[in-house]
């Protein structure tokens, strides 16, 4: 009953086709059952987000991570009809801006009002494979911690922060 931020299906994704069309449905009635919450919604399935209509209490986002998948997103999220729309970055695996200084006018025309920007994270045998086939990142290990991170390079995340901070997004 107390106002919370729920992220849905952190962990799947709740836009792919595979998903049945009941457990979604249950999905926005929850949604618009309970306006006390802010729900998050993340999707890889870009094509998928503007087939439906969105709750004034939940914010619509795309996950992307090359500038491919950057396109793909911007050019669904301009179609969903929500005023709360996000981007994750997540993992940031390619630099996403040939040109840096059009970020902010890519972002106004989505309607982008949060990004979050994330390293590939995994086991060794995951982080492998993505920096073999990433040579950019840069392998990081954390001290008593089991997980490892591929980090981008620094360029590409101050890329996208100076494009969100430009248009007045939220860089997190």
């Amino acid at each position: 009953k107390k106002p919370s931020g729920i992220f849905l299906n952190i962990m799947g994704d709740w836009a792919h086709e595979n998903i049945p069309l009941q457990w979604k449905a249950e999905m926005f009635y929850c949604m618009e059952e309970c306006p006390q919450h802010v729900f998050y919604l993340l999707t890889k399935c870009h094509d998928q987000l503007p087939l439906y209509d969105y709750p004034d209490n939940c914010w619509v986002g795309a996950s992307v991570t090359d500038r491919d998948s950057f396109i793909t997103a911007i050019k669904a999220l301009a179609k969903v009809h929500s005023g709360k729309k996000f981007i994750s970055f997540e993992p940031l695996l390619d630099r996403i801006l040939r040109f840096p200084f059009m970020g902010s006018m890519i972002l106004e025309k989505a309607g982008i009002k949060w990004v979050i920007i994330g390293a590939a994270t995994g086991t060794q045998e995951m982080l492998k494979t993505v920096l073999h086939d990433h040579p950019e990142l840069t392998k990081t290990e954390y001290t008593g911690v089991s997980r490892l991170t591929a980090q981008p390079p620094a360029e590409w995340v101050t890329e996208i922060i100076q494009m969100a901070t430009d248009f007045g997004s939220i860089p997190l």
